[in-house]
Parts: C-alpha cells; sequence; structure tokens
C-alpha cells in the first residue's frame, strides 16, 4: 500500500494522525524538518518534534518512544508525541516482499530495511506442486525432478542354493559385470550334462518422454557369455534363452543314479530347464527396487540318459526382489551341481 500524505493548515503543533501507516503531516516544513532514510515509514524508530524528524526505521523493535509526552498512538497511528505502540521495526523484523512492515494496522513501501532479504521468496508458492517428472523443477526447490527415478545399482552378491545331490567335482563360480543379470542357459547334453554356461545381459534405466509425466522401464543391452563348467566338452551346446526383455529367475533339473547301467554308481543331472521373468520398477518400497513377475518356462533339454520313471526333479525360485547374476556349483569331468548367485538392484532417486 502506498503511503498517503495530509497537509493540514500551519500550525506549530505536530499533530496530525495517519490511519493504516499512512503518514500524517502536520505544521509547516519548517517544524517538521527531517526526512526518512528508510522510504517507508511505519510506527517504529524515535519520533522527535520539530526539527528532528523521523528515524530510519530501524532504531527500536516495538515502536518509537518520543521523548516529548504527548498523547499515544497504537496500531498504525503517530501522534505529535507519547509512544507508538503496534509498529515493529523494519531492522527487527524486516520484509520479505520489499518492504516494511508497518504495525499491526499498516502497510509500507520501497525498499527494504535493514535485517530483511528483499524480497527474495525460496520455495512454495501458489505454482508450486508435487513433483511429477517431467522435466520441471515442479515444487520450486531448484532441483529438477527429485525424487524421480535416476538410475540402477546392484546389490551385494551372494550364493543361492545349489541343485544337484552329487558330492563330486571341484566348486565353481562366475559373475556377469555390475550392471548385468542373467538371460539364459546354455547346455552340452550327451548322456546327462556334461557342461553348462550362462548368458548375461546389460540393463538400464528406460526413460520415455514422449509423455508426462515420464514413463520409467528397464531397458536391455548386449549380451554375452560367462566361462562355462567344464572348460570344454566334446558335445553339442545348446541355448536355452528367456524371451527377450525378461531375465532368468529360477533353475530345475532332474537327476539318476548311474546304476545298475554304469558303475560305479554316481548322480548325474540328466536334464536342465529355467524360469524367466519381467523385471518391473516397485517404487512403493523402502528403497524402491526392481521386481520381477510374470513367468515364463524355458527348456527343458535332456541327455540320453534320462528316464522320468526314475529321475528325482528338484527346482529352485529366486525372492521376487532377487535376480541372478552368476552361476556357481561343482564339476569335474561333468557337471555335478548348479545353483545361481544372487543380488538386487535397488532404483536410485535424484
Amino acid at each position: 500500500m502506498l503511503a498517503v500524505v495530509s497537509c493540514a493548515a500551519p500550525s506549530s503543533d505536530y499533530q496530525a494522525t495517519s490511519s493504516g501507516g499512512a503518514i500524517g503531516i502536520g505544521g509547516t516544513a519548517a517544524s517538521l524538518g527531517g526526512t526518512s532514510s528508510a522510504g517507508a515509514i511505519g510506527i517504529a524508530g524515535t519520533q522527535n518534534t520539530a526539527g528532528a524528524g523521523l528515524s530510519n526505521g530501524g532504531s527500536s523493535a516495538n515502536g518509537g518512544t518520543s521523548p516529548t509526552s504527548g498523547g499515544s498512538a497504537g496500531d498504525g497511528t503517530s501522534a505529535a508525541a507519547g509512544t507508538a505502540s503496534g509498529g515493529t521495526s523494519g531492522g527487527a523484523s524486516g520484509g520479505t516482499n520489499g518492504g516494511t512492515s508497518a504495525g499491526t494496522g499498516g502497510t509500507a513501501s520501497g525498499a527494504p530495511p535493514a535485517g530483511g532479504n528483499g524480497g527474495t521468496s525460496t520455495g512454495g508458492g501458489a505454482n508450486c506442486v508435487p513433483e511429477i517428472c517431467n522435466g520441471i523443477d515442479d515444487d520450486c526447490d531448484q532441483t529438477i525432478d527429485n525424487g524421480c527415478p535416476s538410475t540402477f545399482l546392484r546389490g551385494a552378491a551372494t550364493a543361492g542354493t545349489t541343485l544337484g545331490d552329487s558330492t563330486g567335482g571341484g566348486p565353481y563360480s562366475e559373475q556377469c559385470a555390475n550392471d548385468e543379470v542373467l538371460v539364459g542357459l546354455q547346455v552340452g547334453f550327451s548322456t546327462w550334462l556334461d557342461q553348462i554356461d550362462v548368458k548375461c545381459q546389460q540393463l538400464s534405466l528406460g526413460v520415455d518422454k514422449s509423455s508426462t509425466p515420464y514413463k520409467y522401464s528397464v531397458k536391455f543391452g548386449p549380451t554375452h557369455l560367462l566361462a562355462p563348467h567344464p572348460a570344454t566338452t566334446n558335445d553339442t551346446v545348446q541355448a536355452i534363452d528367456c524371451p527377450a526383455g525378461k531375465v532368468l529367475v529360477g533353475f530345475s533339473i532332474s537327476e539318476q543314479h548311474t546304476t545298475p547301467t554304469y558303475t560305479p554308481d554316481y548322480i548325474v543331472l540328466t536334464r536342465v530347464s529355467g524360469t524367466c521373468a519381467s523385471l518391473a520398477i516397485d517404487m512403493t518400497g523402502t528403497p524402491p527396487a526392481l521386481k520381477w513377475k510374470n513367468t515364463t518356462n524355458i527348456g527343458p533339454v535332456a541327455g540320453s540318459y534320462y528316464d522320468s520313471s526314475t529321475a528325482t526333479n528338484k527346482s529352485l525360485t529366486l525372492d521376487p526382489n532377487q535376480v541372478a547374476i552368476g552361476y556357481q556349483g561343482a564339476s569335474g569331468l561333468w557337471v555335478d551341481r548348479i545353483g545361481p548367485v544372487v543380488s538386487s538392484v535397488q532404483v536410485l532417486l535424484k
């Protein structure tokens, strides 16, 4: 609100009043004499009679006191002399948006006083809303799309359950790169399982900006095989791959004793299959993470010795918040045991 100035007839007394922060000036220029250096006058500072003028609005935290006696004024009304109650010093409270608070009833305009921040506004506001992931700083905190997905972070790797009751062979363990997961198997069968390998595929955060809010998904990249176990085989190897966009989340095997056909007696793996699933971004968890759903079976592939009437079937499925990022087990002349190396994938937010 702009200050309103009224000029009464010449008088030797300083007795005009102002309402709502307006300035009343009574008397002649000779009796007033001073000016306000703050640019905006509230009921603050020290008021003097003729010749003294008005203070700069920063000398008192709760209204000024006139050195001479007289009437009193409250809530934005100034008297010729006396106590002004209800005015707030510009130096004490400042103004956040370009002016001095002039007391309970008054409004002042002009330059910000000492102690004010000059009108700078941080956060909030009529146009500020929660972030919706659209490339705009919706919540006015000077960060674009904070709280929206940024990238993936794989957790620590741990050995999962192994399948197979054979106690032979030496241990092996192979892992994909930090940004990869398993998406398939490669097996070598003759009579039983002579070699196994797995396929890794890179994954990353996909962002569709064609509509708002943006849509986030799992994006798949290049694939490669890890080292096989045992290292060599004379058998033809066969790939058992997950459908595009799915990852390996389970293993199944069939095992049999070699006797009475072959002696001595061994337990061998005669059939292998897998379970695949789609990965989805789950924002409800703490922290948000990738979880799998919608399973699909791949395989089986079997050796010539497989007999469903004598085979024992075993299988494993990962927890929904786990992914296979490698494989481990035991092998010698053939494959004795197989199982996954597992981890979790966290969704990092901006």
